[in-house]
């Protein structure tokens, strides 16, 4: 159903992008004499009442999802290809960095960060994030006993999250802009017990680069009118993730390195606290990805081990059945073309 009313958006988008911007511009000039009128707190009263009337009438309905639609402005907060290409570039760089060690080349591209992990498989990094009290975390890492192909699918199929995240409370996309490639996706995640569990709505766009042999996710907080903000859970608004995966042969063959790059502000209050459960996030959220990959990994190949053992006299059989599994990044080449 959802699915549905997703098609009949972007449609409707399209066509009434124009006409809303015109109806806001109306309303805007409608308020600004209101507010003169009979006051800001008079006007906001208003602006709350029809706010929270709209949402319990028509939250999760085609109307509502409709004007979200109508209202949300992707030209201003699409992921662009400009983005894509800047963290693709730093990925390499970063790679460089590591292999120099000291001996030119862009090896004083992580000058700026302080090492805060340096284990042998995964190192971590921060610096302070300009103009806010929060620091970007840079995490660089390689696996070996898995194909770039399962790590990057963990990611971006969120129907198959919900079956592995234990901490997922809600996971929906709430809007797509198929021109772009860009999703708007409304994410629920508990936290530990004594905290309120965090809301994100964010956007994200996902390539497969087949020449630079890369993946790249780009992830950050947006507002959209299909989420408005309530007292259930604490919503983020400062957040941003971005993860580009390079296999060390193929997308397809075991072994790969990764650069993840992300901040979060989840409004804890104190700033050790805050620390600690950054450096936490870090290490435990690829660690968990690693953990379904590998599980989704090992249950294609036991399935492919099932299916070579069946007669081959029973060959059509055999092939339609292990078809889905032969190449799992095959299910996300149509994003090729917004790279």
């Amino acid at each position: 159903m959802n699915r549905n009313i997703l098609m009949i958006a972007e449609s409707v988008a399209r066509q009434c992008n124009g006409i809303a911007s015109q109806r806001v511009r109306r309303a805007s000039q409608i308020l600004t004499l209101y507010k003169k009128l009979y006051g800001e707190k008079a006007m906001r009263r208003v602006l709350n009442n029809f706010r929270t009337s709209f949402s319990r009438k028509h939250h999760g309905s085609p109307v509502y999802f409709m004007i979200g639609a109508c209202l949300f402005a992707w030209d201003k907060e699409k992921v662009t290809d400009k983005e894509m290409k800047s963290v693709i570039d730093d990925m390499s760089k970063v790679r460089n960095a590591k292999v120099d060690h000291g001996g030119g080349g862009d090896t004083d591209y992580l000058a700026s960060w302080e090492e805060v992990v340096n284990k042998e498989h995964i190192k971590i990094w921060r610096q302070p994030l300009e103009g806010t009290h929060l620091h970007e975390y840079k995490v660089y890492g390689s696996y070996y006993d898995i194909p770039a192909s399962v790590f990057f699918q963990i990611q971006v199929d969120l129907e198959y999250r919900k079956t592995w995240d234990a901490y997922l409370v809600d996971l929906n996309v709430v809007d797509r802009d198929k021109e772009s490639g860009c999703e708007v996706v409304h994410w629920v995640t508990k936290y530990p017990v004594t905290w309120t569990g965090r809301e994100y709505v964010y956007i994200r766009r996902y390539t497969i680069d087949e020449d630079k042999k890369v993946m790249a996710l780009v992830s950050r907080a947006v507002d959209h009118p299909a989420c408005p903000n309530t007292d259930k859970y604490v919503r983020v608004t400062q957040y941003e993730s971005i993860m580009v995966i390079k296999p060390h042969t193929d997308f397809n063959q075991k072994g790969f390195d990764y650069v993840m790059t992300y901040y979060d502000d989840p409004q804890i209050m104190f700033s050790s606290q805050a620390f600690k459960f950054a450096k936490f996030i870090g290490v435990n959220f690829v660690d968990s990805i690693h953990k379904a990959a590998k599980d989704l990994y090992d249950n294609n190949q036991s399935t492919k081990n099932n299916n070579a053992s069946v007669s081959t006299n029973d060959s059509s059989s055999w092939t339609q059945q292990s078809g889905d599994n032969s190449n799992i990044h095959s299910s996300y080449n149509a994003q090729k073309q917004y790279s």
